[in-house]
C-alpha cells in the first residue's frame, strides 16, 4: 500500500508539544482524507473523503511492525505511519534548504559551505574530507537517509 501526504502545511509557531500541520493523505494515488494537528500534545485529526480507503489503510498501517521510541516499544498505528511521513518531508524541506549551499556530513556533523555546488567541487571535497556524504551529490531520498543518520 503507497500512504503518501500532499499540500503538507507545518506551523512550527503553534508546535508546543507536537508538531502542528495540516496534510491530504492519498492511499494509492487516492485522495483518503486529511490529517492534522494542532500542536498541543493531542492526537492527529482526520477529515475522511473515502470511508474505504481510510479503513484500508488504518488496517494496513496497523499490522506494520512496531517501533522503539526511548526505549518502548510503540506499536504501529495510522497516526505513526502519518508521523513517519511527516518526518520524512521534514527532512527533505531540509535537505533542499541545505543543498541551497555545498553540504555535507562529515563524520556526522553538517557543514555547509556559502557557495553554490557545482560537480567539479566534488572531488575537492572529498580530497580534504575522503569519509564525506556530499548530500547535493545523492538524490533525494538518499539525502534524507544520510541527514537522519547524522540528526
Amino acid at each position: 500500500m503507497k500512504i503518501e501526504l500532499k499540500n503538507v502545511k507545518i506551523m512550527q509557531s503553534l508546535s508546543e508539544e507536537t508538531t502542528c500541520y495540516s496534510a491530504t493523505v492519498y492511499v494509492n494515488g487516492k485522495k483518503a482524507f486529511a490529517a492534522s494537528n494542532r500542536g498541543c500534545g493531542g492526537a492527529d485529526d482526520y477529515h475522511v473523503c473515502d470511508d474505504a480507503l481510510f479503513a484500508a489503510a488504518d488496517a494496513w498501517a496497523r499490522e506494520q511492525p512496531s517501533k522503539t521510541y526511548c526505549d518502548t516499544l510503540i506499536p504501529s498505528d495510522l497516526e505513526t505511519v502519518i508521523g513517519d511521513l511527516l518526518d520524512a518531508h521534514m527532512l527533505a524541506q531540509e535537505v533542499k534548504r541545505l543543498t541551497k549551499k555545498v553540504a555535507f556530513i562529515n563524520e556526522g556533523k553538517i557543514f555547509t559551505i556559502n557557495q553554490k555546488y557545482i560537480p567539479e567541487l566534488l572531488p575537492k571535497i572529498m580530497a580534504r574530507h575522503p569519509k564525506a556524504v556530499v548530500l547535493n551529490a545523492l538524490p533525494i531520498d538518499e539525502a534524507v537517509a544520510a541527514l537522519r543518520l547524522a540528526a
